[in-house]
């Protein structure tokens, strides 16, 4: 966990360098984000495939231009630990709820309440900027299983007759399109591969 904690402190401080700055465009905002990540000592592009390189990549895209006191929530042991353990159950529910506790004990909590911001906002956009960067590190092949896969749950799910058996089916099918999402990330999927 050091070297994580390390990578994130780093890339908090140099995201917090460029703070307030405004990008007149998407590709200035990009060149800055892999400016970081080199900066920080790792690889642009293509991150490795392990939960620790996944996550600073996807805190460095997604800290550009937030607050210091949003990415020092991320930056917390128990949250990134939380966070690894809701990506690999699929359960956003989980980290949202210790962000909320993360908001009532860190000092850069007391920041966030006070500047009104939503961390229930702020905690999707980072899953979602994370689960952008889990599709980076997927080989082509995997990215096909993964699309065949939601494909046939949306087939399958289209066709069911009962209102019950959808959900039951749904909720299967949806937990198998998590387990891809997860499956060839070294570090994160907990069970054998």
């Amino acid at each position: 966990m050091a070297i994580i904690e390390g990578l994130i402190v780093n890339a908090i401080t140099e995201i917090i360098g460029i703070a307030g700055k405004k990008f007149s465009a998407n590709l200035e905002r990009n060149e800055k984000i892999i400016k970081i990540i080199e900066k920080i000592g790792l690889e642009p592009g293509k991150p490795k495939n392990d939960f620790e390189s996944v996550y600073v990549h996807a805190l460095v895209e997604y800290g550009v231009g937030r607050s210091d006191s949003v990415l020092k929530i991320f930056r917390d042991e128990d949250v990134i630990e939380t966070f690894r353990k809701a990506w690999q159950d699929g359960a956003y529910q989980k980290f949202e709820g210790k962000i909320f506790n993360a908001i009532d004990q860190l000092a850069p909590g007391d920041d966030v309440k006070a500047r009104e911001i939503n961390m229930v906002e702020e905690g999707r956009d980072f899953f979602n900027t994370f689960k952008s960067v889990v599709s980076k590190v997927r080989s082509p092949g995997d990215q096909e299983d993964h699309l065949y896969i939601k494909e046939i749950h949306e087939v399958v799910v289209g066709d069911m007759p009962s209102k019950d058996e959808k959900i039951i089916l749904a909720d299967y099918l949806d937990s198998i399109i998590a387990e891809t999402n997860r499956i060839d990330i070294k570090g994160i999927s907990s069970s054998p591969g």
